[in-house]
């Protein structure tokens, strides 16, 4: 028997993975943008309503951030070295070349050593929090949505409406307490799916 029956009007012909709604909602533009005469690449991701209601959540974490705050440390460091030499081929005491540039220079090794160390943090607990988003996507991957009742559901699950799926991905509730006990899931695997 077919997996993806809807519990609510018990009929299959309207109901389709969570996944190839997700896949065929979802399209990625690539392109350039101009600011002030600049040329910058671009990517922007489209998405239908329902394509956004029924996504995964990531596996990998963003490091954007944690580029931009390494580029900050290292400009505020050779701005600081700069600064220093020149102090320093003045005549300025050893004390004075290495201090006083702080009052420019510390700004940016200030924000570029915060937004590191967040961007660190983040990573540590999204490393942390892995197996229970590999448990998810494997659950995830069995979901289901009907078109007819406007309804998501697990095969044998209760149904339940696909805004509440984020929800249920973040707090293991719902179709998703099962997979509290996380399973570890190879890295091949997971990346012959995406």
């Amino acid at each position: 028997m077919y997996e993806g029956v809807c519990p609510v009007c018990g009929r299959n012909s309207q109901c389709q993975k969570a996944s190839a709604i997700y896949a065929a909602g979802t399209s990625h533009a690539r392109g350039y943008a101009y600011d002030e005469g600049r040329r910058r690449r671009t990517t922007t991701v489209n998405q239908s309503t329902l394509a956004k209601q029924l996504s995964p959540q990531a596996l990998q974490p963003n490091h954007g951030s944690l580029g931009k705050g390494i580029a900050l440390l290292i400009f505020g460091l050779f701005l600081h070295l700069f600064c220093s030499v020149i102090m320093s081929s003045t005549g300025a005491s050893i004390s004075a070349s290495i201090f006083a540039p702080l009052c420019m220079t510390g700004w940016p090794l200030a924000i570029g050593t915060l937004i590191t160390v967040a961007d660190v943090i983040q990573a540590k607990q999204f490393k942390a929090d892995l197996p229970r988003r590999q448990a998810n996507w494997h659950v995830w991957n069995t979901v289901y949505y009907c078109y007819l009742d406007d309804v998501a559901f697990v095969p044998g699950g209760p149904p339940f409406h696909p805004s509440q799926l984020p929800g249920f991905m973040a707090t293991n509730t719902g179709p998703f307490a099962a997979a509290a006990v996380a399973r570890p899931v190879s890295r091949s695997g997971l990346e012959d799916r995406r």
